[in-house]
């Protein structure tokens, strides 16, 4: 089988099966593992399918929000791992905005050990968990809550944002890719982000290696706004570069 005919036939396969590690494709194509990982670079470098670590998965847009419970078990111990170097950037004395969602959540325990923060947050999960801790103030806006992912949004929640700057804003996101931005499944949170973003000194986006290299329906911002993004190391060494190359500052933990 000639490189291209074979190359036409992988990308076919990863798009099938949605994600292949590269014994697979060996097994599949009976070539080396060699060969299977230059075909992978190439396809990668093409925007043809996301690389990682081990394998290669297909190239998509987040077209529907994960529910809830479903978020809370994905990749859970490097949510843990980019909060705790997230956390690392909080200063005694500092105000933060802590964004809703499963990855935000996993600040709780290591915000709980600090001593005089202002927590700034439109998560009434980590509103709560917070609240018991004489040591942290807790500030929530006041809003609609979200059914099913305790985010207080609307009209009010983004009125009382836009009257606060903080010290460092941790975002969370669905989604990132190099020209299309930071993007999200929902509109109603889209423009308490960008709100954030903009009214903070440092932005930081908190977000596990799935979310990047792909698309949802709603951008919340470009890359270049962000001061720093904070993955797991299980992003692809390849998708890694590329962001680099394009002077965006990202740290893998």
């Amino acid at each position: 089988m000639i490189r291209d005919e074979r190359l036409n036939k992988m990308e076919a396969y990863i798009n099938a099966h949605q994600y292949v590690s590269v014994d697979e494709l060996v097994e599949q194509f009976h070539v080396s593992k060699a060969t299977v990982r230059r075909d992978l670079d190439i396809l990668g470098e093409q925007g043809m399918i996301c690389l990682l670590r081990g394998g290669a998965r297909k190239k998509g847009d987040v077209e529907k929000e994960l529910k809830y419970s479903e978020k809370l078990s994905r990749n859970r111990e490097e949510k843990v791992r980019i909060c705790q170097f997230a956390s690392a950037l909080i200063q005694e004395g500092q105000t933060i905005f802590l964004d809703t969602g499963v990855t935000a959540r996993e600040m709780i325990p290591f915000l709980s050990e600090m001593q005089d923060v202002h927590v700034v947050t439109n998560d009434i999960w980590i509103a709560t968990n917070l609240s018991t801790n004489a040591n942290i103030k807790v500030t929530v806006p006041g809003g609609d809550i979200r059914r099913g992912y305790f985010t207080i949004k609307g009209s009010e929640t983004e009125q009382f944002l836009s009257n606060l700057y903080v010290d460092i804003a941790f975002i969370s996101i669905d989604a990132i890719d190099r020209k299309f931005g930071c993007s999200i499944t929902n509109n109603d949170e889209v423009l308490i982000k960008r709100q954030m973003i903009s009214h903070s000194k440092k932005s930081v986006m908190i977000a596990d290696h799935s979310k990047f290299e792909s698309m949802a329906s709603w951008r919340v911002c470009r890359l270049s706004e962000i001061d720093l993004f904070i993955t797991g190391e299980e992003l692809a060494v390849d998708i890694l570069r590329c962001y680099e190359q394009e002077n965006i500052s990202i740290r893998t933990v």
